[in-house]
């Protein structure tokens, strides 16, 4: 009956979504002051300074969706027989369920043993003998009706790939190039040696059994290809694993491939090992006494040289393999984690990849690690997720949450984030479906993920979430005011234990209080709610930085002290210079504006949200092309003093003679978008 019902009910919500006149058969939207060129398959491009993506229709499309649409994840049997009060025959009706498997994290004392899928077995029970089909139709039917608008990684192939005509929904292909089939060198964890001949062999290999085999690159549906998944590339430079592997290797060994190039890198760069001992502070005889096994410490600058390389290679050949096997579609990325990956990875995957994707597990997308200021892509989130324990499940994951609800109103809130930003086209939820209660068998994982349950049931808060967001999505994308600027009235606040206080945000433009938020740099101090609202908590100091939701580089920062404390520094730039209009070519020394409080100019960090745009360095801006940037502040040593501005590049039509340039000090209100 449940199951009836349910079907009924997306049977329903699934023909009025079809019979919407402002979706198209992909789920873009039918606008037509916005309809870019129709090419017959998914590209990116900007319109009003935004990155979109554009459905084969010529419509703009964000991608909403899930990871893991396939055959259900199993959990280790063998060794934990007690924790079951009853399990199948493994040779009954549902011994297609059981496998036998060794995975990198088995219980303590097994190494390989038997997998039992609890999911796969009620959906066999659900939907029958062809219950694979069955649930794979159900499914898409789902995600149409919930107003999903696409499949992310690790869809189950020989359901979706190539198959858009019939499930018509958009989809991502995934491939991985080091599967256990693979014979290239892994340099660190599962990082390949991109100069290992073999690499490519494994690319190509791939590349056609798992993406071409499936004519991926005919079907119109298929937005893209991710190529592999959260390498350990290092984020740390003065210790990095994946460089210190390369070098605690000997060229004498025939699969040193990656070291023996760097050599020739270095011996390019530095000329004589003299110099190259000057900067590392050793003693090598000659750069052939570097080959043999080094594990001494190398300077960060070559580490990050190291790793720029290699990415590169990798990156090229990914893309060039890509390009020849699968014309026409979408490079991916490679699913970078957020927080470990350095710049030196990101520069390198932007010479090659269509869009950049990231897993990303926080509140929003409007994350520092990105670091948005050092290119203009269009991104794409690879994972998210919110997980409560309200549900049965042991663990809530890292982005836990207390209930049902409390992940619907969070996923509406991440994906808005990603709507808002201008820079991501879509962002995919990890997974569809709950992992085991006792773990997935390769690593124990065992989250409340899923839109369904491990019956197979909807969770309904996150189904009216995603139903919400599908009505509102390009209204919020394409409509949306961004806020250029925040400030505090108080940039010190004295309380009393107990005592409370609002602080006073007003926004450029007016009144976008709504996208503000607060957080205390120390919660058993002073607290403060998502209204502004300063609650003292006990004898101390700690700082409200408020900061603009939507964009991580506009911010404030206010100073708040409990009981009798002296009054903690503070920088500030000046009223009249937080909008600032400057022309292009042009200096200006932005230290000339501030209001220091106990604080030195020189113990300041600057950064620019756009170096395309316009760099900062020690408070000199340097204007290079039009367009608007952030410019932030934070002192040094405490990281929390903090405030922004922001400039308006304009350049000049008119001949000026040498110094008449105009610094306008004058409020630059945002020009209406379309």
């Amino acid at each position: 009956m449940v199951q009836l019902i349910e079907e009924e009910q997306v049977a329903k919500w699934k023909m009025e979504q079809e019979n919407r006149t402002d979706r198209t058969i992909y789920g873009g939207y039918i606008n037509e002051d916005l309809k870019q060129e129709a090419t017959g398959h998914f590209y990116p491009t900007k319109i009003d300074g935004a990155w979109t993506l554009i459905d084969p229709e010529g419509y703009p499309y964000f991608a909403t969706g899930f990871c893991i649409v396939r055959q259900g994840e199993d959990t280790w049997i063998d060794g934990r027989e007690y924790m079951f009060e009853e399990l199948p025959d493994q040779n009954g009706e549902f011994k297609a369920h059981y496998r036998k498997v060794m995975s990198m994290q088995p219980p303590y004392g097994q190494t390989s043993g038997t997998t039992f899928s609890f999911y796969g077995m009620n959906l066999q029970k659900k939907y029958g003998s062809d219950w694979l089909k069955d649930w794979g139709k159900m499914a898409t039917d789902r995600f149409k009706a919930w107003g999903i608008t696409s499949i992310g990684a690790w869809a189950e192939p020989g359901l979706f790939f190539g198959k858009g005509a019939e499930h018509k929904v958009p989809y991502t292909a995934f491939t991985w190039t080091s599967v256990y089939s693979s014979k290239h060198v892994k340099l660190y964890d599962t990082v390949p040696d991109a100069f290992d001949p073999l690499f490519k062999t494994s690319t190509v290999s791939a590349i056609k059994d798992q993406a071409l085999r499936y004519n991926i690159h005919k079907d119109p549906f298929c937005f893209g290809v991710y190529v592999d998944n959260e390498y350990k590339w290092g984020n740390n430079m003065a210790s990095n694993p994946l460089v210190n592997a390369i070098f605690d290797d000997d060229v004498a060994s025939e699969k040193s491939y990656a070291k023996r190039h760097m050599l020739v890198v270095l011996e390019e760069k530095y000329g004589t090992i003299d110099e190259l001992n000057k900067a590392w502070s050793t003693s090598f005889g000659s750069f052939e006494e570097l080959g043999k096994p080094y594990t001494g410490k190398i300077p960060a600058k070559d580490a990050g040289l190291v790793v720029t390389v290699l990415s590169e290679q990798y990156y090229k050949i990914v893309h060039d393999v890509v390009e020849e096997l699968l014309p026409g579609t979408m490079y991916l990325g490679s699913r970078n984690t957020a927080w470990g990956t350095p710049i030196e990875v990101i520069n390198s995957a932007t010479n090659y990849v269509d869009i950049l994707s990231f897993n990303n597990y926080n509140i929003d997308v409007q994350q520092e690690n990105f670091k948005f200021e050092e290119y203009d892509m269009p991104m794409l989130i690879g994972e998210f997720c919110f997980g409560a324990t309200d549900s049965g499940h042991f663990s809530p994951t890292t982005m836990g949450v207390e209930s049902q609800q409390a992940r619907a109103d969070a996923y509406i809130n991440y994906v808005e984030s990603a709507l808002k930003s201008e820079k991501f086209v879509g962002v995919h939820w990890f997974q569809y479906y709950d992992q085991p209660i006792l773990g997935r068998s390769w690593d124990g994982e065992n989250f409340n993920l899923g839109f369904v349950d491990i019956m197979d049931q909807p969770y309904m808060e996150l189904v009216e979430a995603s139903r919400y967001l599908y009505d509102t999505m390009y209204e919020t994308k394409f409509n949306f005011v961004p806020m250029t600027n925040i400030k505090n009235t108080q940039t010190q606040i004295n309380l009393n234990v107990g005592e409370s206080i609002a602080i006073d945000t007003i926004t450029t433009p007016k009144n976008l209080n709504a996208d503000v938020s607060y957080y205390s740099t120390n919660n058993y101090i002073a607290t403060v709610d998502q209204f502004g609202v300063v609650q003292g908590v006990s004898d101390g100091v700690a700082t409200i930085i408020t900061k603009n939701a939507n964009d991580v580089f506009v911010k404030t920062s206010t100073n708040v002290t409990v009981g009798d404390q002296d009054d903690l520094p503070s920088a500030r730039f000046q009223d009249s210079a937080k909008e600032l209009v400057v022309y292009t070519g042009s200096t200006i020394d932005l230290k000339d504006y501030l209001v220091l409080n106990g604080l030195d100019a020189d113990n300041l960090l600057w950064k620019s949200s756009k170096k395309s745009v316009a760099t900062v360095e020690d408070g000199l801006l340097s204007a290079h092309n039009g367009g608007r940037v952030n410019v932030y502040i934070t002192e040094s040593k405490e990281k929390f003093i903090t405030d922004s501005i922001s400039i308006k590049e304009r350049s000049d039509t008119t001949k000026l003679t040498e110094g008449s340039y105009k610094l306008c000090l004058l409020r630059f209100f945002y020009s209406e978008r379309r």
